[in-house]
């Protein structure tokens, strides 16, 4: 598996286990005018978008992914209208209680950052 896939595994459990999605823009292998492994991510989350954005930071850089971050509160239905059908879209409902979710994603950040830094 590429660090490219497992990149999309983390985002993937990340989304679901948060309640928010991601829409990966410019994926290889569906019509991106950027180098193959560069990807634009667009965090849409209604709470915790600061931390999920952190989690895309630190995973795109732990696989070593070039990216880039858009928030989508600050996109035109316009844009989200024209990305969307392109876009792989990666979402799913909370596995976990908010509290619970919380604590998994302080415990998951702060590893991730041991990894990044150890």
């Amino acid at each position: 598996m590429t660090d490219f896939q497992h990149l999309i595994y983390e985002l993937e459990d990340y989304a679901r286990e948060n309640g928010g999605r991601f829409w990966l823009l410019d994926v290889p292998g569906r019509s991106s005018p950027l180098p193959e492994g560069s990807l634009r991510v667009v965090v849409d989350f209604e709470q915790g978008s600061l931390q999920a954005t952190l989690f895309v930071d630190i995973i795109c850089r732990k696989h070593r992914v070039p990216f880039s971050i858009l928030q989508a509160a600050d996109l035109t239905d316009g844009f989200k209208k024209a990305v969307l059908p392109n876009a792989l879209v990666l979402m799913g409902p909370p596995k976990l209680s908010p509290e619970v979710a919380e604590r998994h994603l302080e415990e998951r950040l702060q590893k991730l950052m041991d990894d990044e830094n150890g």
